[in-house]
């Protein structure tokens, strides 16, 4: 089967998704990221239409729908989460015209089994990528991020697989996923990419799973495990990420202010981040994303 995956939203620029306990763009990727990882293990071909970045929410939706509709796909998924001022809760998906498409109606009761409220097939014609995909399509909102309770419930792995059962059937473990027994490719997943071997790597690892962005190996390697539950960190944050990223900028040259790393995401590291951004020539919008992320692993000392 031929699916095509899409991570919602941007990571950076125009179509940056909700805001409430988590943010909804890092949340697409840590389920979005697993599915597609699951459904290759099980010997599907999958189509990334996740777009990370884009000038305007026209274009991050065309793009997407462009990925899917050049690639014959028998299948396109879009992986969102919902917010509403705290006040609702649940799960729901997406169809045109509310079809009750079999995969859609079997991914929307085996995310249910988690614990969620059932919202129900709702009809999606009105989506962007929904009426303008060629394949059959869906839209699911895994649960409302600025509802306690959802997000209380919620399992970036859990999440996946009940997708995964949900589209083609039957789910599968990702290769090295969350192990520290020390097997092969630790947190690179095995034969996945490496970016970088670092103490302050292993630093960061231990935070992702203390902080519940994963459940990662803590082994100092950046792989793809990795670089998949680092979060998207911005001016304004602050904890143990924040310190680690001020640690790198610092260990590569790029100081982070008077304070050094005290935890803090104020001007000071974004000043140092955009600097790092444009001699490795990324978009420098002082926001650590998924190629900030890879840069900082690659450029370790």
């Amino acid at each position: 089967m031929k699916i095509g995956i899409d991570c919602g939203h941007t990571l950076s620029g125009a179509d940056y998704g909700a805001v409430g306990i988590k943010a909804e763009s890092n949340l697409t990727r840590e389920v979005g990221n697993r599915v597609i990882q699951k459904l290759q293990k099980l010997g599907h071909t999958v189509v990334n239409c996740t777009v990370d970045s884009a000038s305007s929410v026209n274009s991050s939706l065309s793009q997407r729908v462009s990925k899917a509709n050049n690639s014959n796909l028998d299948l396109f998924v879009s992986i969102h989460f919902n917010a509403f001022n705290g006040a609702a809760y649940g799960t729901e998906v997406y169809t045109y015209g509310a079809n009750r498409l079999s995969s859609a109606v079997s991914v929307l009761n085996n995310i249910v089994s988690l614990g969620y409220t059932n919202r129900g097939i709702k009809d999606g014609s009105s989506l962007y990528v929904i009426r303008n995909t060629s394949a059959k399509s869906m839209l699911i909102e895994c649960c409302f991020i600025d509802n306690t309770s959802d997000m209380n419930k919620f399992n970036a792995e859990k999440m996946a697989d009940e997708i995964v059962k949900g589209l083609v059937g039957r789910t599968t473990d990702i290769p090295g996923g969350g192990s520290e027994s020390g097997g092969s490719g630790g947190s690179s997943g095995g034969s996945g990419n490496i970016y970088g071997s670092h103490s302050l790597i292993k630093e960061l690892q231990q935070e992702i799973n203390k902080q519940g962005f994963g459940s990662i190996a803590v082994d100092g390697i950046a792989g793809d495990e990795t670089l998949n539950a680092s979060p998207m960190v911005r001016k304004g944050a602050s904890g143990g990420i924040t310190k680690v990223i001020q640690k790198m900028l610092i260990n590569i040259g790029y100081p982070v202010g008077s304070y050094g790393a005290d935890g803090v995401f104020g001007s000071g590291t974004e000043t140092a981040v955009k600097a790092f951004q444009r001699d490795c020539n990324l978009s420098s919008d002082g926001i650590v994303g998924r190629e900030t992320w890879k840069a900082l692993f690659r450029n370790l000392k």
